[in-house]
Parts: C-alpha cells; sequence; structure tokens
C-alpha cells in the first residue's frame, strides 16, 4: 500500500502573455523547475479570469483578449518547494504564488 507522504502545493498565477528573457514565462519556470529535479509539474491555461485590474480575460470565440490566466502547479517536499521558491520569485514580477501544506501519495 502506497503511503501518505507531507509536502506543499505551490500555485504560480500569471499570465500567458508576461515574458522572462524573451520566452514566455510559464515555459521559463518549468524549464527552472525540470533544472532543479522537482517531481513533476503541470501547466495549466485558463479559459476565462481577471487579476488585481479586475479586466476580465476570455478565450470566448467573439472576444479577443490576450492574457488569459496560466497555473503552474507543483507538489513536492516542503524543503524542495522551498528552493523552487527562491529560483521562482525573481521571475514573477505579476501574478501571485501560493503555497499550502498537503498530502499526497507518490504512485509509481
Amino acid at each position: 500500500m502506497c503511503e501518505k507522504e507531507k509536502g506543499k502545493l505551490l500555485k504560480i498565477y500569471i499570465d500567458e502573455t508576461q515574458k522572462w528573457k524573451h520566452t514566455s514565462l510559464y515555459h521559463a519556470i518549468i524549464v527552472e523547475l525540470n533544472r532543479l529535479n522537482v517531481r513533476g509539474a503541470t501547466v495549466y491555461r485558463g479559459i476565462e479570469g481577471f487579476g488585481d485590474k479586475h479586466q476580465i480575460h476570455t478565450a470566448r470565440i467573439l472576444d479577443t483578449s490576450s492574457g488569459l490566466p496560466v497555473i503552474i502547479e507543483v507538489v513536492d517536499t516542503g524543503e524542495q518547494i522551498d528552493r523552487i521558491l527562491e529560483a521562482i520569485k525573481p521571475m514573477v514580477n505579476k501574478g501571485f504564488i501560493v503555497v499550502a501544506d498537503v498530502e499526497f501519495i507518490d504512485i509509481h
């Protein structure tokens, strides 16, 4: 039977137009997470959302909004999430980061 592990959930909320050194920020973060040997990461692209300026961005066909929401999600040990935060914080100049305690089951 697989045992539960204590860890942390990291969610990085940005928009798809953000850049880091001439590439998309979400891709640059994924590359950095891979370099840091995290267990895994997923990028979600939202279909609609708004941020601190309350401007709604949507993927509906008749609306040609850019800047759709992107969420990068990682679950790992608390120590690894702390290392990730040190590397990622300087890259994110707009958006926000959420860290929460979780229990997870690593099935492999």
